[in-house]
């Protein structure tokens, strides 16, 4: 059985390492408050940012019960700058990570991963 406080920790861990993708263009980084999970609509959003929930889980079976279970999040970068580093970031730094698509709206670049953390 997971713990409530593990599932915390290891999300927190992952806002600590989305939060190392985030920098400005001369690589040094943006410590603002740029990362949210599961942001609502009324959430103050500065550019660039992330904007990350949870999605399902990936859970491995055998001999009826779990050993292996990972968290999907579903991960949206949004820019200024369609040629920002932070999509690139993501995917050197969390080598579970998935790019799904790019997309643009209200003048704003999107790119959505999808990244598999642990509990």
């Amino acid at each position: 059985m997971v713990s409530k406080n593990s599932t915390i920790d290891a999300r927190a861990e992952l806002q600590t390492l989305l939060e190392q993708c985030v920098v400005d263009i001369n690589g040094e980084p943006l410590t603002d408050n740029r990362v949210h999970y599961m942001a609502g609509d009324s959430a103050k959003l500065d550019y660039p940012c992330i904007l990350y929930s949870r999605r399902y889980a990936d859970q491995k079976q055998a001999n009826n019960s779990n050993y292996s279970t990972m968290i999907a999040y579903s991960v949206t970068v949004i820019t200024r700058d369609g040629e920002n580093t932070i999509p690139k970031n993501i995917l050197d730094l969390l080598p579970t990570s998935r790019w799904q698509n790019d997309f643009t709206a209200d003048g704003l670049y999107h790119s959505v991963f999808l990244i598999y953390h642990r509990v």
